[in-house]
């Protein structure tokens, strides 16, 4: 994982929120808020460069007005490693979050142990998420421990386990709202255990693990509001969708679903979002098959290479942009894998069943409460990394029921072609992160050459007027080089005129060339004296607006 962070570097970001969470971490030490770049033209602060920023009491504004107990970690990786320790931090709670997997898998069958730890950290979407300073892994870390010590106290249900339980609880719930989600799924199920195996323990380790979440979500709510204000706060809603109309309700979590369990990819590579699904549904082909009373054994062999290769060809497909796959099913399709594998004596076995309802109580309530575009910018379905330890045993059990269906031969064929596909899929995702990384820097300093030469004309530093939210947040280490303000196209003009009554003479605006902004321009009181962007970013256009 260390050098993984290493290959992807550190420049740049993979996701717009990474900016906001490392301008958040590197405020912790000046009051939690920064001050506004360019007042005067902004006393309201409607024009504020950072997207969802929250105004604190003391007048600044806060980049991640949430979840401080994160940002405050942050801050500590930072203070002792810059940017990278932060990527660090992400990359230690992975590995955390592998062993409670592989923990729970060694309940299981102690076989299972070595292959969930790299089942978890390899393979699925953890190995993304451990390089991305968002709190993923963190959460999955501490979610994924809640569950061991949960199973743990309901055998020996001691002071200090039941502790242990309230403690990581509280810690995830105040890492990642879904978290929040996850701790009241492990209470759900232990607490439906023990009412029907009449176990006294499991239904109190149930309201234990309640607790717990419960005061990690207060001492979030309070801890947020006395930094950022009251309005700040925000927990697991229904995600802007209207709960008066039915329709539009089912609508939004169906569509949620679809992407951030199915979609292949965002639009960039036809043939890869192909092999994507051929993949899924060829593994899923030969699942069915080796489940069959009599197996056809060369059969399932010749499947197993040829899906070697559809694997093998998915890696080598062109890319012209970052190769980002949100769907979780497709970005780790041995979790369709596993479980479809599973015996029906496997799933009785308690140690699978309790992970595996709690996973799924978890995902029906991500899945009410997530935005309909799901994580936006993801890979593997984000949202449900949380509950991916508790998930990773169930499917490593699977992959060795399939095993004991099979001749020796045959199982090393299998098991070797989901090695391979674990393998390719892991390249991806850590090529999509660098690739990312990479266009989001020359981005940003294509856009900082263009705006060098301007020369506002009030005295001050150079003024960039963004009209895509993601931008300004993707210049996180470079605000301090201009007047940074974002405003709807709509509000151009009343914006340069607020700038033109202050004296700024020129100007860089940031806009798509998809976004008609030009139009927005009185072209009777600006002229045009530069336009462009990177080559390699063709959708952006900037131009630097000189008053006549």
């Amino acid at each position: 994982m260390l050098l993984a962070t290493v290959a992807v570097g550190a420049d740049g970001v993979f996701s717009s929120d990474e900016g906001a969470g490392i301008i958040q971490a590197r405020s912790v030490g000046e009051g939690w808020s920064d001050p506004h770049p360019f007042p005067e033209a902004d006393p309201d602060g409607a024009w504020y460069p950072l997207e969802k920023a929250g105004r604190t009491p003391d007048g600044g504004f806060a980049a991640l007005p949430k979840k401080p107990l994160y940002s405050a970690a942050n801050a500590l990786a930072g203070e002792a490693a810059g940017v990278p320790g932060m990527i660090a931090l992400s990359a230690i709670a992975a590995v955390a979050a592998a062993s409670a997997a592989a923990v729970l898998a060694r309940d299981i069958d102690p076989r299972l142990a070595r292959p969930t730890l790299w089942l978890t950290g390899l393979a699925s979407p953890l190995l993304v998420d451990g390089m991305l300073i968002i709190g993923h892994s963190v959460g999955a870390a501490l979610g994924g421990w809640l569950l061991v010590t949960s199973m743990r106290a309901r055998q020996r249900p001691t002071l200090a386990a039941l502790a242990a339980v309230t403690a990581l609880a509280a810690g995830a719930a105040m890492v990642r709202n879904e978290a929040v989600l996850l701790g009241a799924s492990v209470g759900v199920v232990m607490f439906l255990y023990g009412v029907l195996t009449r176990h006294r323990v499991a239904v109190a380790v149930a309201g234990v693990a309640a607790c717990g979440t419960a005061l990690g979500f207060t001492l979030d709510r309070v801890w947020s509001s006395r930094l950022f204000g009251s309005g700040a706060f925000s927990g697991p809603s229904l995600a802007g969708s209207d709960p008066r109309s039915v329709g539009a309700l089912v609508s939004d979590r169906w569509a949620a679903f679809v992407t951030s369990w199915l979609r292949p990819g965002y639009g960039g590579s036809a043939t890869a979002s192909a092999l994507g699904l051929v993949i899924v549904a060829l593994g899923l082909y030969v699942v069915w098959l080796a489940r069959r009373v009599t197996v056809d054994r060369p059969w399932v062999r010749s499947l197993a290479v040829v899906l070697t290769v559809v694997a093998v060809a998915r890696l080598l497909v062109p890319r012209a942009s970052p190769d980002v796959v949100p769907g979780l099913t497709v970005a780790f399709p041995l979790v369709l894998w596993g479980v479809a594998s599973l015996d029906r004596r496997t799933l009785r076995h308690l140690r699978v069943y309790v992970p595996m309802a709690t996973f799924a109580v978890f995902t029906l309530a991500v899945l009410a409460t997530q935005y309909r575009d799901a994580g936006s910018w993801e890979w593997g379905g984000r949202y449900f990394a949380v509950g991916l330890p508790a998930l990773t045993p169930v499917v490593a059990a699977g992959g060795l029921d399939l095993r004991r269906r099979l001749d020796v031969l045959t199982a090393r064929f299998v098991v070797s072609t989901w090695v391979v596909v674990s393998c390719v899929l892991a390249l991806i995702g850590l090529g999509a992160v660098r690739d990312a990384r990479v266009l989001s820097d020359r981005l940003v300093d294509g856009l900082m050459q263009a705006s060098a030469p301007s020369r506002a004309g009030d005295g001050g530093l150079p003024v960039i007027v963004a009209t895509e939210p993601e931008l300004p947040r993707t210049g996180w280490d470079r605000l301090d080089e201009a007047r940074w303000m974002l405003a709807d196209v709509t509000a151009l003009p009343e914006l340069l005129d607020r700038l033109d009554g202050l004296g700024v003479r020129e100007l860089t605006l940031a806009t798509r060339r998809s976004v008609d902004a030009a139009d927005a321009v009185d072209r009777s009181r600006y002229s045009l004296r530069w336009e462009g962007a990177p080559p390699e970013t063709v959708d952006w256009w900037f131009v630097v607006l000189e008053r006549r």
